[in-house]
């Protein structure tokens, strides 16, 4: 059944204005995941063009793998890859409509820097808009649904930081004391 309205979470919405802002002229993007047209993965990954990241956006097979595996752990639909149009073109370019993907996010920045969602479902070769609402909550808190699993934010959180981290330079690793023998570790300095 196809999605009727997509519905992100304000902080959601707040983490992909980021990252098209941060990355801004230079195109970037992800994947997203939910259910019943309720966002509940933002997976951003490294834009993988060596040339042109201003008018392109390329990533790896094993993004799109690990975006498939996280969804399916965590008994989310796959939606499909978002990435933003520097040039503030909120409709999908000929390239993006020649990947097989269900549903396509543009991300455009209008002339104060808001960001735009705009949602498509491909029928073929043929963009459908699909609407787009930010909301403050989705009514339930996510830790107290019974048909979420506990830990999936916990992770989403870690992969995120993580990531913020690589475009930081300031990976945030776990510390070992090297003479808490009962830590379980064996990590030792000491040549």
């Amino acid at each position: 059944m196809a999605v009727t309205e997509f519905r992100f979470l304000k902080r959601h919405y707040d983490m992909l204005s980021a990252q098209v802002l941060k990355n801004h002229p230079n195109e970037t993007g992800g994947f997203l995941g939910g259910k019943e047209g309720a966002i509940q993965l933002v997976l951003p990954v490294f834009n993988q063009v060596v040339e042109n990241k201003q008018a392109r956006f390329g990533i790896q097979s094993e993004d799109i793998h690990r975006a498939h595996e996280l969804c399916a752990k965590y008994g989310m639909k796959y939606y499909g890859m978002y990435h933003n149009h520097p040039s503030g073109v909120n409709r999908p370019s000929f390239q993006d409509m020649n990947h097989v993907q269900r549903y396509l996010f543009i991300l455009t920045l209008n002339h104060r820097n808001v960001l735009k969602i705009t949602a498509y479902r491909a029928a073929g070769r043929q963009p459908i808009p699909v609407p787009v609402v930010v909301v403050a909550s989705m009514g339930v808190e996510p830790s107290a649904r019974s048909d979420q699993p506990t830990g999936v934010y916990e992770e989403l959180d870690y992969l995120n930081n993580q990531l913020h981290g690589l475009r930081t330079q300031s990976l945030q690793y776990p510390r070992y004391d090297a003479d808490d023998r009962s830590s379980g570790t064996t990590f030792n300095t000491l040549a």
